[in-house]
């Protein structure tokens, strides 16, 4: 139960902590994203292309 209440005001905490820093910094938020976006699409690409190259292999 007490971990319930802990694990709900953790995530209110990181979720006010979001806001604040999209809000206060929108630039860097978007760069942020961008390159998270950036390294699991390429994370994704190079697994396509492991699998690719066992299978013709």
């Amino acid at each position: 139960m007490a971990l319930d209440k802990v694990r709900k005001v953790v995530i209110w905490l990181v979720v006010a902590f979001i806001a604040y820093a999209i809000f206060t910094s929108p630039d860097r938020s978007a760069d942020i994203v961008h390159n998270i976006w950036s390294i699991l699409s390429n994370g994704v690409d190079q697994i396509g292309k492991f699998f690719d190259k066992i299978l013709n292999s």
